[in-house]
This record gives C-alpha cells, sequence and structure tokens, in this order.
C-alpha cells in the first residue's frame, strides 16, 4: 500500500461528508479520487479499496441531497447547470450499471468488510438510483416550464432595495452632520453618498418603466 495514496483517499473520504453546494460536485470528487488512485502503480489494498467505495457512494448521496434541496427550495438553474443535469440524467443507466458491477464484485470478496460494503451500495445506493432519476427529471422539467413562462410583474424586490438605498443615505448623512468638514471620514461619506444616491436614481429609473409597463 502507497502510505501517500491512502493518506490522501483518506483525506478525500473525510471531505465527501461535506454537502454539495454545486451540481458538478460529483463529478469534481470522482475526477479527484481517480487521479489519486493513478498516483501510484502499487496494487491497492483493501483499505483502499474501501475508502474508493465509500467516496463513489457519497457522491451519489450528496448528489441526492442537493437535487432534493433544488427541488424543495425551488432553486433556479443557470443554464450550465441546467445543461449538465441533462448531462447526468442521460448517464444514469451507465451508472446504475457501475454500481452494480460494483456491488457484485465486492459481493465476491473474501473480505468481510467489502462484503458489508456490497449490501450497503445495495441500500443505499442501488435502491435510490430510480428515485434520484425521476428527481432529476423532475428539476429538468421544473427549470424549462419555469423559463417559458413571463417574468413576473411584481416590483415589491425592486422597492425594498430603493427603500433599503434611501436608508443608507440617510444613516451616512446624519453622520456625516456629525463629522468635521475638514476629515478624511467627512469625503468618504460625501463619497459614499453619492455613489448610493446615483444607485438609487437608476432603481428609481427601473421602477418607473416597470410601472408603466403594467397593462
Amino acid at each position: 500500500m502507497g502510505q501517500k495514496r491512502f493518506n490522501s483517499l483518506n483525506e478525500l473520504c473525510e471531505e465527501s461528508k461535506k454537502a454539495f453546494s454545486s451540481v458538478n460536485d460529483a463529478k469534481n470528487l470522482l475526477d479527484r479520487m481517480e487521479e489519486i488512485c493513478e498516483s501510484e502503480n502499487t496494487p491497492p489494498s483493501e483499505a483502499e479499496i474501501s475508502l474508493v467505495h465509500i467516496i463513489k457512494d457519497r457522491a451519489f448521496i450528496r448528489l441526492f441531497e442537493l437535487l432534493s434541496k433544488i427541488n424543495v427550495e425551488n432553486i433556479e438553474l443557470s443554464d450550465e447547470d441546467l445543461a449538465k443535469l441533462k448531462i447526468q440524467k442521460n448517464n444514469f443507466p451507465e451508472l446504475a450499471r457501475a454500481y452494480e458491477e460494483d456491488a457484485e464484485l465486492l459481493k465476491r470478496s473474501p473480505s468481510e468488510t467489502l462484503r458489508k460494503l456490497a449490501q450497503a451500495k445495495r441500500d443505499k445506493i442501488l435502491k435510490n438510483i430510480e428515485p434520484a432519476k425521476e428527481l432529476l427529471s423532475q428539476i429538468i422539467q421544473k427549470e424549462e416550464t419555469r423559463r417559458q413562462q413571463p417574468p413576473p410583474r411584481d416590483n415589491s424586490f425592486l422597492e425594498k432595495q430603493i427603500t433599503d438605498l434611501k436608508s443608507r443615505i440617510k444613516v451616512l448623512e446624519n453622520k456625516k452632520t456629525q463629522t468635521p468638514s475638514n476629515s478624511a471620514d467627512f469625503q468618504r461619506y460625501e463619497r459614499e453618498i453619492q455613489q448610493l444616491k446615483s444607485e438609487l436614481k437608476e432603481k428609481e429609473k427601473k421602477n418607473t418603466q416597470k410601472g408603466d409597463n403594467f397593462p
């Protein structure tokens, strides 16, 4: 066993416990795992084989958790993320075969530890392949439907920004009146006020234009 390779896999295994924040995190995790595995030419030990399968399984679990969050919270997807999810959906049959082959291989292992991983793979991964695929289809359909709908005509968010800008300007103006006019702070407050007023003007202009477009 290469100690450096084992240590790297062990560190990556710990990292795989963390929740995913991007739909590409699963691929990135598995790519790093492959890179570590190929870093040495010696045969992998039982401990390294265990770590590899744990990382693979967690990649799927973390992705499933992220998809569930996207679906429940109705998170909007970027063009890039939508394209990646479509690719992942198309790759699901191949993914299922790969996990099935892994489970069969581990099941025939003389190692009790690896045989337990085979059962865990069936319980936690293979049983959830189809639900994950259905969830993925639902997210893609929801996102495509959202994109076909006209943008909302609600100005509430823009108005909130305007109110916030006015409040910030008022706070700075109060600070400015209590600061000597020849001080650096006075000049800084003045610059910030002018910048915020410029932003406010643009927001108010947009708000007026949206109002004019109402039927």
